[in-house]
């Protein structure tokens, strides 16, 4: 690269800079919000909750969290003082909805289906 008596290199060809972190797609972001735990990230099953901010819980973590006293410890749940600051969600199985397993990238996935639908 370059020094062959007619080329001229560029900083950049020349110096090797550290590659920049990759950034996931904010669809798959978003679907891993709304089919997973917040607090301990694994898949959503009845019965979930929602707190004030909108996030979805495992009811069973929430209270594990509650008896444990890890509710306060953890950043995403410290707005949790009770079960009284989260709603019991009243939602229905998506019948159309399949779990093909993780996802390979051979395959188109619709992020937007979700394995609950809200009855309304």
């Amino acid at each position: 690269m370059g020094a062959d008596g007619g080329t001229i290199p560029k900083r950049c060809e020349q110096v090797r800079q550290k590659k920049k972190p990759e950034k996931l797609d904010k669809k798959v972001k978003d679907a891993h919000k709304w089919r997973n735990c917040q607090m301990t990230g694994e898949p959503l099953k009845k019965p979930i909750v929602a707190c004030k901010l909108g996030r979805l819980y495992n009811k069973e973590a929430i209270i594990e969290g509650r008896l444990y006293k890890t509710l306060a410890k953890n950043p995403i749940t410290v707005h949790i003082k009770s079960l009284s600051d989260v709603k019991e969600l009243k939602l229905t199985d998506n019948k159309a909805w399949k779990d093909n397993g993780p996802d390979k990238g051979d395959v188109y996935k619709d992020y937007n289906e979700t394995p609950f639908l809200c009855p309304i």
